[in-house]
C-alpha cells in the first residue's frame, strides 16, 4: 500500500531530526483516517520523543482525526502502548489541562467536583477488561460506540461502562467534531 510506505519513508526520513507542530500535523493528513495515529506512532518514535509537549499536542490530533486505533496500535512496526505514553508523558510533569484549548477549558471547567462517566465497549475490549481512555458524560453518546462501525468491532457481547470519578482524576478533554469526551486511565 502507498501509504505504508510513506510512513516507513518518512520514518526513515524524521529520524533524529527535529520537526514542530505545524511541520508535524502536515503530514498527518498527508494519510487517510486510517493510518493517522500510525504515523503519529511513527514520528514519535523518530522525533517526537524529545520534545514531549509537541508529542502531546500532535498525538492528540492524531487521536481526534482517527479511525480504528486500536487496530493502527496493533498494524504499526513501532510498538505503542497509549496509556504507558499518557502515564509517562504525565510522569514527566507536562501540564494536560493547560494544553486544552479554549472550549476544552470551558467545558473541564464546568464539570462538578464528582460525576459518572460512561465508555461504549465492544466485545474485545468486554473480555479483556482492559478500558480505553475515552469516556463521556452521556449515557446515551456512549451507546454509539459500542459497536462503532469505523472501527470494524465485532458484534456480540459488550455494552456499557461507567464509572464515578473524581474531576482531579480527569487527564484532559478532547473536543471531537462538537462533542467533548473525557480522557481518563483507569
Amino acid at each position: 500500500m502507498k501509504e505504508d510506505s510513506y510512513i516507513i519513508d518518512l520514518y526513515n526520513e524524521c529520524k533524529n531530526q527535529t520537526i514542530n507542530y505545524a511541520q508535524a500535523e502536515q503530514l498527518l493528513y498527508n494519510v487517510g483516517r486510517e493510518k493517522r495515529f500510525e504515523l503519529f506512532i511513527v514520528l514519535y518514535d523518530s522525533t517526537l520523543k524529545k520534545d514531549l509537549i509537541t508529542a502531546l499536542r500532535v498525538f492528540r490530533e492524531a487521536y481526534c482525526a482517527s479511525d480504528n486505533i486500536h487496530m493502527q496500535i496493533k498494524n504499526s512496526q513501532f510498538p505503542f502502548d497509549l496509556k504507558k505514553f499518557l502515564r509517562f508523558v504525565k510522569a514527566q510533569g507536562i501540564d494536560f489541562l493547560g494544553l486544552m484549548n479554549d472550549e476544552e477549558k470551558i467545558y473541564y471547567n464546568k464539570l462538578p467536583n464528582r460525576f459518572t462517566i460512561y465508555r461504549g465497549i465492544n466485545q474485545k475490549e468486554y473480555k479483556s477488561k482492559e478500558l480505553g481512555i475515552s469516556w463521556s458524560l452521556s449515557e446515551e453518546e456512549a451507546k454509539n460506540y459500542v459497536y462503532f462501525d469505523k472501527n470494524n468491532v465485532e458484534k456480540g457481547e459488550g455494552g456499557l461502562v461507567n464509572r464515578f470519578i473524581y474531576k482531579i482524576d480527569v487527564l484532559t478533554v478532547f473536543s471531537v467534531h462538537g462533542k467533548s469526551e473525557i480522557i481518563y486511565l483507569s
